[in-house]
């Protein structure tokens, strides 16, 4: 059996784990039990990490571990928010005009539902709390982020 190329980028589907598992264990523990980098790779990103003060999803991106395509969902469970695919989505012009375009497109940001007057907003970036200080002082009422791919 030929040796697994660590720097090859990821193509195999994530093992289920439930939400409870997620939330409970370090973000690279998890791509490990998914299978998605091993044990070797994640200690590798884990001492670049602390040379170079970068995320650790950064680096495992960028170094090619990883796809950032079966990353993306598996950080939005663990910070409880959901993750969508928009070529799936309905867009609706009403709430997709909420956010003038030039700020749309800025940041970027869409709006996408309308639920008991909390906005569900898709954002690529969820982590960047600017983009979510801007959003909640652009639109009236909550909002609630979602993440999605950045493409």
């Amino acid at each position: 059996m030929a040796a697994a190329n660590p720097t090859a980028i990821t193509q195999i589907r994530p093992r289920p784990l439930t939400l409870g598992h997620v939330n409970e264990m370090k973000l690279g523990a998890v791509l490990v039990l998914q299978g998605l980098v091993s044990q070797e790779q994640l200690q590798q990103a884990l001492a670049l990490q602390q040379q170079t003060g970068e995320k650790l999803v950064d680096l495992l991106v960028k170094t090619g571990v990883i796809d950032d395509g079966l990353l993306q969902p598996i950080v939005a469970r663990k910070l409880h928010i959901p993750f969508i695919e928009l070529e799936h989505y309905p867009f609706r012009d009403d709430l997709v005009a909420l956010l003038p375009e030039a700020v749309a497109r800025r940041l970027p940001a869409l709006v996408l539902d309308d639920k008991n007057q909390t906005l569900l907003v898709a954002v690529a970036e969820p982590l960047d709390l600017s983009i979510v200080d801007e959003l909640n002082s652009l639109v009236e009422g909550s909002i609630t982020i979602a993440e999605v791919p950045e493409d």
